[in-house]
């Protein structure tokens, strides 16, 4: 099985995400916010997802392999604590 080098994969989906953004029928603005996806954006995006529904951050950690618990809760638990934050001040206005 041949294996794929980090930059080859890493242009490929730089190539998919222009080509998605050229045929897409996108607001100037997902434009400008699709224009800053990166892989490494998309590596993000999932952990932050994955956190917030629900997904054991050990889970999470392993997928992003990452050595450290701490790492996975200070990068990626912050988006939904800010969320609850919100909420929770909601509530109480």
């Amino acid at each position: 099985m041949e294996s794929t080098g980090y930059q080859a994969l890493y242009l490929t989906v730089c190539t998919w995400l222009r080509k998605a953004d050229s045929s897409s029928a996108l607001t100037p603005i997902e434009r400008q916010l699709l224009a800053g996806a990166s892989p490494h954006w998309l590596r993000h995006t999932f952990a932050t997802r994955a956190i917030e529904r629900s997904a054991p951050t050990e889970v999470v950690q392993a997928q992003q392999r990452h050595a450290s618990h701490c790492t996975t809760m200070n990068i990626y638990v912050k988006a939904p604590l800010d969320r609850q934050v919100r909420a929770i001040s909601a509530a109480f206005m």
